[in-house]
C-alpha cells in the first residue's frame, strides 16, 4: 500500500557487516548501540552503519532516556557531513518542541543564522548558541560540545560524522568525533 509507514528491525550475531550493508542501503536510518570501546566486532559494525550505508545512524545511549526529540540540538559547522546530518533530521525537528543549533564561535563559517533561516522554511524554530573551541585538543572540543549540549537539555544530538585514517583513529572517526560518539548519554543523529 503506498504511503504506509513501516519499521523494520534485525538483530543479528552472525556477518553483521554485510547485514549492516544490505539493509542500511534501503533503510532511513541505522540504530546502533553506543560503543563501549575502539577495537572489536562492534567498532567494524558502526563504521559499516556511519561510512558504508550512505545514510544516517541513530547511537543509542545507555539506559532509557526520559524524552527523545523533543529539544534537539544540531551540530552546524558549514561542513557537508554536518549539512547531511541536519537535512537527514529534518522529520524530527518539524515535531520538536524547541530546537537549538550549537556552533563554536571560532569558526567564521559556521554562521547559526543561516542555518536558522534554512530550518524556518521548514517551519522549525530554532535558538542559537554558541561555544568556544579555539586552543582546545580534539578531545576537548568533544567535551565542550557535549557540555554545551547538556546545558541547552538537549534529548538528542544532531551531528556529522568527520572521519580521519585508521592508523590515526581507531573508529575511523575524528577524535572530537570520537569522544562525542563513545561519551554522548543521549541518543546520537550522526551521518557522514
Amino acid at each position: 500500500m503506498r504511503g504506509t509507514l513501516f519499521i523494520t528491525y534485525t538483530e543479528a550475531e552472525v556477518d553483521s557487516v554485510e547485514m549492516i550493508t544490505v539493509n542500511g542501503l534501503l533503510h532511513d536510518m541505522t540504530v546502533v548501540e553506543r560503543l563501549t570501546e575502539r577495537e572489536g566486532s562492534k567498532v567494524a559494525d558502526f563504521n559499516t552503519a556511519v561510512f558504508g550505508t550512505g545514510g544516517p545512524v541513530m547511537i543509542t545511549p545507555p539506559g532509557m532516556p526520559a524524552t527523545i526529540g523533543e529539544r534537539p540540538a544540531v551540530v552546524w559547522n558549514a561542513s557537508i557531513p554536518s549539512a547531511r546530518a541536519i537535512r537527514s533530521a529534518i522529520p524530527l525537528l518539524r515535531i520538536a518542541k524547541e530546537t537549538t543549533i550549537l556552533s563554536s564561535a571560532d569558526n567564521p563559517d559556521a554562521d547559526p543564522s543561516a542555518l536558522a533561516r534554512y530550518l524556518d522554511c521548514y517551519g522549525i524554530k530554532s535558538t542559537p548558541r554558541t561555544f568556544r573551541t579555539d586552543s582546545l585538543t580534539a578531545r576537548a572540543r568533544g567535551r565542550s560540545l557535549l557540555e554545551v549540549a547538556k546545558d541547552a537539555d538537549a534529548d538528542l544530538l544532531v551531528m556529522g560524522a568527520y572521519g580521519e585514517g585508521k592508523i590515526t583513529a581507531m573508529l575511523g572517526l575524528g577524535r572530537a568525533t570520537e569522544k562525542v560518539v563513545m561519551s554522548c548519554k543521549v541518543p546520537l543523529l550522526v551521518q557522514a
